[in-house]
């Protein structure tokens, strides 16, 4: 069996996002959502209330605290923040895995996937899309690189030797070394898993073509050009940076859709760094709560 076959095969075995995600992810994506539908479907998971909970009375969203239940949490965190902590409490058992054969611990990975989500948010909402889409979108883009990674451990060597060993003027990307070697990149297997997770055509789209925006269709480009601007920054910061990481280049294209100019990319940058040092002290504090459940 080869070894892209045993891949799919591992992606087939993923379990499906539980249902009580696709309904809140259905009801994000719509305009004035009662507050109490949500309230329905989170209130049946224990745990992911106790973390909304948690969230409303953090400093990042509430220096007062006092929110005592959930329905005052989801006044105070709003739709998209919400969004953000099911997303989160669903997924980061996938996220949360060294990645061997890109040379990214499991830690910098949630660094990377939160600062992400973060910056894709923020996008969005100085855009006008959906909020919560982009930061789903954000938060899941390299889930194709998380499990493809865990099986690159012998194969990494090949990819890299094509990269490096390529003439300058025709370097070979990461991407097209993957596809030779493994027959399909990070990015198209984690928008196979997008895909038998059922989410939305946007997050599928963002996470399939979040490298390559120009070949995103033309009613998802938004989205797509938002995850992959988003990406580009945060790698720029050296956050997720495996050996991979430096070899991605910002499409100009993508900066266009979104109505940006090279040079108003670069002040939007840094007009979110700020949020981006508060996701960075989020996931910290996360980090440590799953440490100290190990030694518990």
């Amino acid at each position: 069996m080869s070894v892209v076959e045993e891949v799919i095969q591992k992606v087939d075995k993923i379990e499906p996002m539980p249902f009580v995600v696709h309904e809140v992810l259905s009801l994000m994506g719509q305009r004035d959502v009662e507050a109490s539908k949500i309230e329905d479907l989170v209130s049946k998971d224990p745990g992911m209330a106790a973390e909304i909970l948690k969230m409303a009375n953090s400093p990042l969203y509430n220096p007062h605290g006092n929110v005592k239940d959930l329905k005052q949490a989801l006044v105070v965190l709003g739709n998209s923040v919400v969004l953000s902590i099911i997303l989160t409490h669903y997924t980061s058992g996938e996220i949360k895995k060294d990645v061997p054969g890109y040379d990214v611990p499991a830690e910098e990975m949630w660094r990377h996937g939160i600062c992400v989500a973060i910056l894709s948010q923020k996008i969005a909402e100085k855009l006008n899309l959906e909020q919560g889409v982009a930061y789903a979108a954000g938060l899941l883009h390299d889930v194709g690189k998380t499990i493809l990674g865990l099986y690159l451990q012998e194969q990494v060597k090949e990819i890299m030797k094509i990269v490096q060993e390529s003439p300058k003027k025709e370097r070979v990307s990461f991407l097209q070394a993957e596809k030779q070697v493994l027959g399909m990149d990070h990015a198209e297997l984690g928008g196979r898993i997008a895909e038998k997770w059922g989410l939305p055509e946007e997050i599928v789209a963002a996470i399939r073509y979040h490298h390559e925006p120009a070949n995103a269709p033309e009613h998802l480009l938004p989205i797509v050009a938002v995850v992959h601007t988003s990406n580009i920054f945060v790698l720029g910061t050296g956050i997720g940076t495996g050996s991979d990481g430096l070899a991605y280049k910002l499409d100009k294209k993508a900066l266009e859709a979104l109505g940006f100019t090279h040079k108003e990319g670069s002040e939007l940058w840094t007009e979110f760094l700020v949020d981006i040092v508060e996701a960075l002290k989020e996931s910290e504090k996360e980090l440590e709560g799953e440490g100290n459940k190990e030694v518990s």
